[in-house]
């Protein structure tokens, strides 16, 4: 446990972005993304998330008593639900030509007040930083209308045509979620550096992609 893990437990329990954790503490959203891979808060930010979300000091840096184990407390460490994993097979225009489910197992705490999760394996390298590819994502498909600094699972609608135009070789990618007046940004987090953001007018989001939902948890296949 630590610092990163109470961190992440609080962005699952409190639903807040990695950007609203950055105004509520007072840095930026890079000094964030540092805290997520290990690094620590000064005291000053550290005192700012607490008094923001009415926790204690305890609740972000401790091991024992952080919340990440009192999240995973909360149920049994042994209790699982049960959702469906997705498999859908394209044909070369990017038309579904199969798909098929089975049911999986995940930890029944990140269930906890959501509705209609579903998983699919991950193939796309556009966020292999955080989420390797080969692995199983949940998706909460209730958050259609992702908050900004969101991680989300997004098909290309127009495949044939935007996946040169995007350097893209999978039909449902995941990239972080910045949206602002007049444009989307989609920003890769992945070691491959050919990446770009993909920026969308507003008015073109609809017709470009379709927002599967918000990524909320991933497991490697051996533990499914």
């Amino acid at each position: 446990m630590g610092f990163s893990e109470n961190l992440e437990a609080l962005l699952v329990l409190k639903n807040v972005t990695q950007d609203e954790i950055a105004r509520l503490s007072g840095v930026t959203a890079g000094a964030v993304t540092g805290w997520r891979k290990g690094s620590l808060p000064r005291k000053e930010s550290l005192k700012k998330l607490c008094n923001a979300f009415g926790i204690s000091e305890d609740d972000l840096i401790s091991d024992t008593y952080g919340l990440a184990q009192k999240y995973k407390s909360t149920l049994s460490s042994d209790e699982q639900i049960k959702i469906p994993l997705i498999k859908v097979l394209f044909d070369t225009h990017g038309n579904v030509k199969e798909d098929s489910c089975i049911l999986i197992s995940i930890p029944a705490y990140i269930a906890q007040n959501r509705k209609n999760l579903f998983a699919f394996i991950v193939e796309d390298d556009g966020y292999n930083l955080k989420i390797p590819q080969g692995v199983a994502v949940v998706v909460d498909p209730n958050e259609k209308q992702p908050k900004n600094g969101s991680i989300v699972a997004v098909e290309v609608l127009n495949y044939q045509e935007l996946s040169t135009l995007w350097n893209q070789k999978s039909y449902v990618i995941l990239r972080t979620w910045n949206e602002g007046a007049k444009h989307l940004m989609l920003s890769p987090y992945s070691h491959n550096k050919n990446l770009d953001d993909i920026i969308i007018g507003i008015s073109d989001i609809d017709s470009t992609i379709e927002v599967l939902g918000t990524i909320i948890w991933f497991q490697p296949l051996k533990t499914l």
